[in-house]
C-alpha cells in the first residue's frame, strides 16, 4: 500500500539541500526501488523543481533544466552517509523511517544524525558550540564566526573532516534548527 506524501511546511529556499534530502525521504518512503540507482532514476523521472537548475544560454533567457543524475546521486549518498537510507537496497533506515514522520521528527532525526557524524569526524556538536561562544566573546570588532573559521578554531585535521563537509552538516544544521545563523552565516549557539 503507498503511503501518502507527508506534507512539510518549511522555510528553506527551494533548491536547498535540506529541501533534497527531504524529497529523497520521501521518495524512498514510497518503497518502490531496490537499489540506490532505482531510487536515483525515480526522483529524476519525477521531476521535483528542487532536483532542477537554470541553464544559462547565450542566445536567450536561462531556462530551467532537470538535474543531473550525477547531483541526485550526491544527495541520496549523504542520506546513505547520514544514516537515513540503506545503502544496498535505496529504502529507509529505521532512522530514515522515522524521519519520514512529521517534519518535526525530520528535523529532528536528521540533527542526531549530523551530530553523530560530526562526532565521528572529532567535531562533536559541544565543541563547536564552545568555539562559536569563545569566538563571539572574542569578537571585538573582527571577523564574525562563519564555518570556515569556526573549522580553523576547532583545529580539525583535514583527514578526519574535510571543510566541505563541515560546511555542509552546519548548513543542515542551521537548516533543522539544530543552530542558529544570521543571513551572512554567522553561526550562533
Amino acid at each position: 500500500m503507498a503511503r501518502a506524501k507527508l506534507q512539510r511546511v518549511v522555510s528553506s529556499p527551494p533548491r536547498s539541500l535540506y529541501r533534497k534530502v527531504q524529497l529523497v525521504i520521501d521518495e524512498a518512503r514510497k518503497e518502490e526501488t531496490n537499489s540506490l540507482e532505482d531510487l536515483v532514476e525515480h526522483i529524476s523521472k519525477r521531476g521535483h523543481l528542487d532536483f532542477t537548475y537554470f541553464k544559462v544560454s547565450s542566445v536567450g533567457p536561462a531556462k530551467l533544466a532537470p538535474s543531473r543524475l550525477e547531483s541526485i546521486r550526491k544527495v541520496v549518498n549523504m542520506c546513505v552517509t547520514l544514516g537515513l537510507v540503506d545503502g544496498e537496497n535505496g529504502r529507509l533506515t529505521s532512522r530514515g523511517l522515522k524521519a519520514a514522520d512529521s517534519l518535526d521528527q525530520f528535523n529532528y532525526e536528521l540533527r542526531k544524525s549530523i551530530n553523530s557524524k560530526l562526532k565521528q569526524m572529532d567535531a562533536p556538536f559541544d565543541e563547536i558550540q564552545k568555539s562559536i561562544i569563545d569566538l563571539l566573546i572574542n569578537h571585538k570588532g573582527k571577523v564574525l564566526p562563519t564555518w570556515d573559521i569556526i573549522y580553523q578554531k576547532l583545529e580539525i585535521s583535514s583527514e578526519q573532516c574535510r571543510k566541505k563537509d563541515f560546511n555542509t552538516y552546519l548548513n543542515l544544521l542551521s537548516a533543522c534548527n539544530g543552530i542558529n545563523y544570521s543571513r551572512k552565516k554567522i553561526y550562533l549557539p
